[in-house]
């Protein structure tokens, strides 16, 4: 073919198809996309893609930009389809006048048929029957002689413009007026033309349309007739081949195909175009409506049905027009001719848009995408999963269509595809098109343009919230245990109440249900269903009427839940029977974890306007079932000031604490809950461990760093002197102490702490964390009896839950321990980690090659060779493995001896080589990526450090380099060892390989609170990429592609759905030094999916390895020496610094206190002023109003910030008694933006407005 290169001016799902005929053919098809379609599929599917400016669709339209692209890349045609540009004369001249080919009819032609009331001109001197309407009209009096002549009901029609847009029936005179100034309106601002002209409107008919194709030289070939009555809004929905109408009534369509050809023929059409006609359903006449000059949406059925492509007839006929031969010859119009269309076809356009709201936009991101493959079912689409649809175009998502011999057995064929069609994410109109297939009129063939206004109610099973709540996310039990490579567990915070939820409406007890934070949701049910909230003791009212929680709860059609906030408690849990099942599963959980965007709906907390279906037998089964309250005495006890129940380890023996330090972490100190606690951390205040060392070696220079390692769930971290519980969210590993681990079953009440609420730690042996489990189950098998029995009197177990445990001798979690004999036998010590993990440690510790390559053998035939009870993946890292195990399963004891019999029959490393990949990427030095996440920290952390302002300098003292381009040799060029795998979304830890290269550098304290996603830091010994926007206490040196860690959804090049990760252990990663332009063209190119990361195999050589590590011992041992030195000295530096900010903060704090006492006492002297008082541990994020603002009951005042959600403390509501609202004014506000705020404080004085 002559035709070589065609660039595809489109998106979607119609860009996806014409690159396909492209590519049939063999033509290079080129796409172009804008910044929000950077990931959308058609750029992948493309033999080559080039990028548009613009927002939204404005860079779709570009006809100047498009055009230079054509120019720079040799395009020779332009393939539009349908929209943006597809029916521009003005488009399609440019091209001409480029010499370059429009794939369609003429400009002329597109001219003529795009303006209406030309085209019904052309209809009239065609002989071809018209809706009886107006000429043109221009004022107000014309529409309503014109509409008194035609009588009603009539239509206002724009002349510009299609699809519905510009068009408004009036059933009365009274409504001419607006419908004239509305299509006045739309006309000026979409098309630039106010142009409008008035038709009768036939309320009773159907939309059939005729597919014509012409070669511009008069020979038109008519490929039958479809219809397209299933409308919204005046937009198809559902369209048919053959027209069921037309079925019937056989002699129509030689009358259609008649004035089909006429009207073409008269213009010596060319390409494809489609004729849309007006039936009267009940004489049978045709009006022609207008010409679509442009491939149709619905152009599948036609092909479908009469065995050919259409948009491989545009090629062909675009390559006649190149080779000069104006179009295809008569013989080649007469192949594609056919007599009868074969068979019936349906298709049903899915929209983004929500049916139950009106068909709003739906917008948002498809967590699971699916369609069924068979010989009856073709679809056309651009969505997959990790598809993110955006606000601003069209919402068509797909076209499916099915094709059978008979109309009953294409419905039926169309049915069983929808009901297998997966699209879980936001609200699409499947559902509702299902509904209209299955109807009465429809199975009929009774299918008029009125049928879904008159004929058909929509019912759906749904649920949406109105507002959602202060921290509202979907969770499924048990979340995701045992995933490799930095994937948080996830799930309930608390399983108990979570559990007991669930049996309550008759689900499994892992069925998803929402946590609900503090302050629950407002729902309304479009569909009967049962519920259920537990957990802490939350305000609960359906249709305002209270209601108990541990109780089911029937909610009918229409009804409204309002979830308030906890008096009792943090966390509630709302289980609806039949679970959510559109709500999609990622990594077998349907878990949320909004840290990583990922599970859940959405991957984030949920928004007001959420709507979710739920399943169609949820409404069924309320009609057997009855309301069940659970016995008072049944309701697990949320005590105040609790003993939380953890087990000491892994690093609680007297080589990191103090025996002081032991007694005051297991009893002797009370801590409380921070407000800036979330999933992923539960932040203490509280006293720090009194340590027994005086740094954290290799680990860092605070005592609580430490080599990384792995962690599990219930952790008690010490980050500096700060502490922290790892709830749910927490990451896998971690870079410091873990001193005692909460028992899993004794998580649900630490979940249930509010910030401010106080405890104490107990430490408890394995055995009796395994008792409080036994007591658990037994509980969760008593509910479930008397839920099933209903029965009123069951027998309780004393006080709900029998939930003490005597204190005993616990040792302090070292299990076992051996020191090194020989070469091969290294020292070890296995060290508990919680109930459900132990720690293996070999060496002394801290970061050998020797012992890592060991730690890789067994994590290896662990993975390969699963002992039972053990999880098949563990933790290594460093000089550690952290090994899962089942203890229901396998005792821990077994678990120690499992471990040592495994290691004893590892081979020699002398002879080990561990396969791997070596890795290259781009990287800045020193990049704005690491700037802004440098001054939010001096800005809203900590102001002064030693590693502040500058980073890089800050390495390069603490190793005793002359400049920066010793550092820059650390860092670039230099293989990377993946040490570990983990943290969050597969975070690799490396080291530099060949240890002259290797530095030692301090870590922050505190963290920071924000790192930027792609950042590159080194912390102690050991290096690092943050994965996605996170906490981070690694110090900055440069930025890589952010997202490179974990894809995930696997879409990108080197990633997959199974395997959403890049990196494993033992890989290897250079750094590429390129420039910032070079750097931001390689992230643009990776978010649109089309970087390829570079990726080599080979193998890590322990033998080569010992070799290089012999050779360059003396000259190692020298640098230690300097950077031992030079780190010292910084940390002397630091400690100086550390000190000053402290006491800089001390005297802060004081000034606040001052403060606070001052404005207690102006509080308490205020007569007649009303305070307005803070309700929890909060940070102050926003002032709402200013003094002397007038507000009214409800106005909001203050929003304030406590476990990383944002709530609102507003003017106080009084019951609704019938009165008007009562005004203030603001008197005084009490408090800035960012002050920290304790509950009963004053926030504003509001002054009664009489």
């Amino acid at each position: 073919m002559l035709l070589k290169r065609v660039l595809i001016a489109n998106r979607g799902e119609i860009a996806v198809r014409l690159i396909k005929a492209c590519q049939k053919l063999d033509v290079t098809a080129i796409a172009i996309y804008t910044e929000e379609d950077a990931g959308s599929l058609h750029i992948r599917v493309a033999d080559e893609a080039y990028a548009l400016s613009g927002d939204r669709a404005a860079g779709y339209l570009d006809v100047d930009q498009i055009i230079e692209i054509c120019r720079r890349r040799n395009i020779q045609a332009v393939f539009p389809g349908y929209g943006f540009l597809s029916e521009n004369a003005t488009f399609a001249e440019a091209l001409t006048q480029s010499s370059i080919l429009f794939i369609g009819p003429a400009a002329k032609t597109l001219e003529e048929f795009g303006l209406k009331h030309r085209a019904r001109e052309l209809a009239i001197n065609a002989a071809v029957p018209v809706v009886p309407g107006s000429e043109m009209i221009k004022t107000i009096e014309d529409a309503e002689e014109s509409a008194r002549s035609l009588g009603f009901p009539v239509m206002v029609k724009a002349t510009a413009g299609g699809g519905g847009i510009g068009l408004q029936v009036c059933h009365h005179p009274d409504e001419l007026k607006a419908a004239f100034d509305m299509v006045k309106s739309r006309g000026n601002a979409l098309f630039k033309n106010d142009g409008m002209f008035i038709e009768k409107f036939v309320e009773s008919g159907r939309h059939a349309e005729t597919q014509i194709f012409g070669n511009g030289q008069g020979d038109i070939v008519f490929l039958g007739e479809r219809e397209c009555s299933i409308q919204r809004r005046h937009q198809k929905i559902i369209e048919e081949c053959p027209s069921p109408f037309v079925v019937q009534n056989p002699e129509l369509r030689q009358k259609l195909k008649e004035a089909s050809v006429m009207l073409a023929s008269a213009v010596k059409y060319q390409s494809v175009g489609t004729v849309e006609f007006l039936v009267d359903d009940s004489t049978g006449a045709f009006y022609f409506l207008e010409m679509n000059t442009r491939l149709q949406v619905e152009h599948g059925i036609t092909e479908l049905c009469y065995d050919v492509d259409l948009c491989e007839m545009m090629l062909l006929q675009a390559e006649e027009q190149l080779n000069g031969r104006g179009g295809l010859s008569k013989t080649q119009m007469q192949s594609f001719q056919r007599s009868a269309p074969n068979g019936h076809a349906i298709e049903v356009r899915v929209y983004a848009e929500n049916p139950a709201k009106d068909f709003s936009p739906s917008p948002g991101l498809f967590q699971h995408v699916a369609f069924p493959e068979n010989e009856k079912v073709r679809v056309d689409t651009w969505i997959q999963t990790g598809t993110t649809v955006s606000p601003s175009f069209d919402p068509l998502l797909a076209k499916v269509m099915a094709h059978a011999d008979t109309r009953s057995d294409a419905i039926a064929a169309m049915g069983q595809t929808l009901d297998t069609t997966i699209l879980q994410g936001p609200a699409t109109n499947m559902d509702f098109c299902r509904q209209v297939l299955v109807s009465s009129r429809f199975l009929a063939g009774l299918t008029t343009t009125n049928m879904l206004s008159k004929h058909f109610r929509y019912q759906p099973s749904a649920m949406e919230f109105i507002e959602p709540g202060a921290y509202t996310t979907v969770q499924d039990y048990p979340g995701r245990e045992n995933f490799p490579n930095g994937v948080p567990m996830s799930g309930p915070m608390d399983a108990l109440s979570f559990q007991v939820a669930n049996i309550l409406v008759g689900n499994p007890r892992g069925t998803e249900g929402f946590e609900i934070t503090l302050r629950g949701p407002k729902i309304k049910f479009y569909a009967s269903a049962v519920i259920a909230i537990c957990g802490g003791d939350f305000s609960v009212t359906v249709n305002n009427e209270p209601v108990a929680c541990w109780s089911r709860i029937i909610a009918k059609e229409n009804d409204v839940l309002e979830i308030g906030e906890a008096a009792t408690g943090a966390r509630g849990y709302l289980a609806i029977r039949g679970g959510l099942p559109h709500v999609a599963r990622y990594l077998e959980s349907k878990s949320t974890t909004p840290s990583l965007s990922w599970g859940g709906f959405q991957g984030r907390i949920m928004r007001a306007g959420d709507f979710l279906f739920l399943g169609s037998s949820a409404a069924q089964s309320t009609t057997t079932t009855r309301p069940y309250s659970l016995p008072k005495d049944m309701v697990p006890l949320m005590e105040e000031n609790p003993r939380i129940y953890a087990l000491p380890g892994p690093w609680f023996d007297q080589g990191y604490i103090t025996e002081n330090g032991q007694q005051s972490l297991m009893g002797g100190s009370q801590y409380k809950v921070s407000f800036n606690s979330s999933r992923v951390g539960i932040r203490l205040d509280g006293p720090p461990p009194s340590w027994s060392r005086k740094d954290g070696g290799e680990g860092g220079s605070h005592p609580s760093n430490m080599v990384g390692y792995g962690c599990t769930v219930g952790g008690v971290s010490f980050t500096g002197d700060s502490g922290i519980i790892l709830p749910a969210d927490a990451p896998n590993q971690t870079g410091f102490i873990t001193t005692h681990t909460v028992a899993r079953a004794d998580l649900w009440r630490v979940a249930q702490l509010k910030p401010g609420a106080a405890f104490h730690f107990q430490s408890i042996t394995f055995e009796q964390a395994m008792m409080l489990e036994d007591r658990t189950n037994a509980y969760l098998e008593l509910v479930t009896h008397c839920v099933q029995e209903s029965a009123l009197n069951c027998q309780t177990i004393d006080r709900r839950l029998d939930w003490v445990v005597q204190s005993v001798p616990t040792g302090e979690g070292i299990l076992y321990q051996h020191n090194a004999c020989g070469e091969d036998q290294l020292a070890m010590t296995i060290r508990q980690s919680g109930d459900r993990a132990v720690l293996c440690v070999l060496g002394n510790g801290v970061f050998d090659m020797a012992v890592r390559a060991r730690l890789q053998q067994l994590s290896n035939v662990i993975q390969q060779h699963t002992p039972p009870g053990l999880r098949k993946f563990s933790v290594a890292e460093n000089a550690s493995i952290l090994v899962y195990f089942d203890p229901h399963k396998i005792s821990q004891a077994k678990v120690v001896n499992w471990i040592l019999e495994l290691e004893k029959d590892l081979p020699p490393l002398s002879v080990s080589k561990q396969a791997c990949r070596i890795i290259h990427l781009p990287a800045v030095f020193d990049g704005r990526e690491c700037q802004l996440s440098i001054e939010r920290y001096m800005n809203l952390q900590r102001s002064k450090a030693a590693y502040l302002p500058d980073n890089i300098d800050f390495i390069r003292r603490s190793n005793g380099l002359k400049d920066i381009t010793e550092v820059k040799n650390c860092f670039f060029e230099t293989p990377m060892l993946v040490n570990a795998v983990g943290w969050m979304m597969g975070l690799p830890i490396y080291i530099q390989i060949d240890p002259r290269r290797r530095l030692n550098v301090p870590k922050y304290n505190p963290s920071r609170t924000f790192t930027a996603a792609g950042s590159l830091g080194i912390g102690g010994n050991t290096c690092s990429i943050y994965p996605s926007d996170s906490p981070g206490g690694y110090v900055l040196w440069g930025a890589t592609l952010p997202g490179c860690c974990w894809d995930i959804y696997g879409q990108k090049p080197g990633f997959s759905p199974e395997r959403p990760w890049l990196f494993n252990s033992f890989d290897q990663i250079i750094f590429h030094e390129v420039s910032r332009e070079e750097f931001d063209e390689s992230v643009r190119l990776f978010k649109a999916g089309l970087y390829e990361i570079r990726i080599e195999v080979g193998d890590f050589d322990m033998a080569a390895y010992h070799e290089l590590a012999e050779s360059t011992k003396e000259k190692v041992r020298q640098l230690r020496e300097i950077q031992d030195s030079c780190t010292q000295a910084e940390i002397r530096r630091e400690a100086e610094l550390y000190k000053e900010w402290l006491e800089e903060k001390r005297v802060t704090e004081e000034k606040e206190r001052q403060t606070k006492e001052e404005r207690q006492r102006r509080v308490n002297g205020a007569k007649g002023l009303i305070p307005v008082l803070c309700n929890m541990i909060a940070a102050i994020t926003k002032i709402e109003v200013t003094p002397d603002q007038i507000v009214e009951e409800g106005a909001i005042l203050v929003k304030i910030e406590a476990m990383k959600m944002e709530t609102s403390v507003s003017v106080p509501e009084p019951p609704k008694n019938g009165t008007k609202s009562q005004k203030f004014r603001v008197h005084e506000i009490m408090r800035q933006t960012g002050d920290r705020v304790e509950v009963g404080d004053t926030l504003v004085l509001l002054e009664k407005i009489v």
